[in-house]
């Protein structure tokens, strides 16, 4: 059975477009390892172990999804740029 996520050795909120992105990194490698969110296809625990498992060899960098916890959720419909009619 995978093993929870380990701590993070950094973590931040990034703004991607006034949206927050909560990513993690951990490991000091010269290779970095971007874990992109998988929750449609597997569970996210199969990232975790990825990621303890990578981190004493690469640097390891995850996000967690939009509105699940410290990620924000996209913006409100006034505040987009684009208007898409049908």
């Amino acid at each position: 059975m995978p093993e929870p996520l380990k701590s993070p050795d950094a973590s931040g909120i990034a703004d991607s477009g006034g949206v927050g992105i909560a990513w993690w990194s951990a490991g000091a490698g010269d290779r970095t390892l971007l874990i992109v969110p998988t929750w449609n296809f597997v569970d996210s625990r199969v990232t975790a172990d990825l990621a303890n498992d990578l981190r004493d060899e690469l640097r390891v960098v995850w996000s967690m999804r939009a509105a699940a916890g410290a990620a924000a959720g996209p913006p409100p419909a006034t505040r987009c740029s684009t208007t898409l009619t049908t």
